[in-house]
């Protein structure tokens, strides 16, 4: 007996270009519940650290194929036909899926310690941030209020960063500044926080 190939549901779908949905991994639903130790698939290029989970609330039909499945990478899956239902029935040809991979979301980070730094007035007042897929990051400075500061490092800090905004007439200023990498690489851009190259000592300020 014979498992009905065709109604074997894949995702990413067979010809996807732009697949973020892999970054989950890959699932297939089966039609009636699988022997999970006969279930063969092949992954060209292979993937690191690959490996399979099964949805025991779906009676076995539900596999998840996880791994190292690279950003922008074209794939060709294989699952072959010598696969094998619970009952040893079996898929009777090969299921052949292929798939291009979704780039990177495009990210920003400032590479700070914590959401609070200090800088010396008498040295270097550089900031870094890590970036991908960007080709200009995108500058505010602002002056915070000491009060605003006190709250912003007390009680219930968390939640006063989340909706923290300073006010437009406390901005010192804007600057932008192109970058350049590979893509889906990841990037370390830095830059000087004031324009005169130092900042006035004892001014709390917010990028």
């Amino acid at each position: 007996r014979r498992i009905d190939a065709d109604t074997v549901e894949v995702t990413p779908r067979n010809g996807e270009t732009s697949s973020k949905d892999i970054r989950q991994g890959m699932v297939l639903t089966f039609t009636s519940p699988m022997d999970h130790d006969a279930l063969k698939v092949t992954i060209v290029p292979t993937i690191a650290n690959q490996s399979i989970f099964w949805d025991f609330n779906r009676n076995d039909t539900v596999v998840r194929i996880g791994g190292n499945w690279l950003a922008s990478e074209t794939y060709k899956v294989t699952i072959s036909g010598q696969s094998k239902g619970r009952y040893g029935d079996v898929l009777g040809k090969d299921i052949v899926v292929s798939f291009t991979a979704a780039p990177l979301d495009p990210s920003l980070a400032l590479n700070t310690p914590g959401n609070v730094g200090m800088y010396d007035t008498n040295g270097s007042q550089v900031i870094y941030a890590s970036y991908t897929n960007i080709d200009r990051v995108d500058f505010s400075l602002y002056r915070v209020d000491r009060a605003d500061f006190i709250s912003l490092i007390g009680r219930d800090a968390f939640q006063r960063w989340q909706n923290y905004r300073p006010p437009v007439a406390n901005k010192i200023r804007d600057w932008s500044q192109s970058v350049s990498a590979p893509l889906n690489a990841y990037r370390v851009v830095s830059t000087t926080v004031s324009a005169s190259g130092l900042l006035a000592p004892g001014v709390p300020a917010a990028v």
